[in-house]
């Protein structure tokens, strides 16, 4: 009787433990063209970096050069830690979408700190994220959303 009076509030419950089973903590979650949920946020029109200590952080267009240079100067110390088998993912895009490209002499700086440079569509970036996270792996993630 309580169900069926209570029909609203039920039907809310259900569909946040939904969201909440779909969309886990600290991994990515739905990863769909302009929008991306990681912890459980959904995040919308902006580039999305995650470092090593889980920290995440949004920037407009990281593709611009000015914008990549900003993101370069204010990441790369914390990128290029040598002590660990550390992973840094680059997300470039979706299918048919992948106009990000790491420039050659960032990536060759990162693989003489010892930092292992995967390069992805974001579904396929997202889900080795998670992957390396759940084996306890230090890995960082830049995801081109915009």
């Amino acid at each position: 009787m309580f169900l069926w009076r209570n029909k609203f509030l039920v039907l809310l419950a259900l569909l946040v433990l939904g969201y909440l089973h779909v969309n886990p903590a600290r991994q990515f979650g739905i990863v769909r063209p302009q929008l991306v949920v990681y912890n459980r946020v959904p995040i919308l029109f902006f580039d999305l970096f995650i470092g090593y200590d889980g920290k995440s952080e949004l920037y407009d267009d990281v593709s611009e050069t000015r914008s990549f240079d900003y993101f370069w100067r204010s990441e790369a110390p914390r990128l290029r830690k040598t002590d660990q088998d550390y992973v840094f993912i680059i997300g470039a895009g979706f299918e048919g979408d992948s106009r990000f490209k790491l420039d050659q002499h960032y990536e060759d700086s990162l693989l003489m700190s010892g930092v292992d440079v995967l390069r992805a569509p974001n579904p396929q970036a997202a889900r080795k994220y998670n992957e390396l996270k759940e084996q306890n792996r230090p890995v960082a993630i830049l995801m081109k959303l915009k």
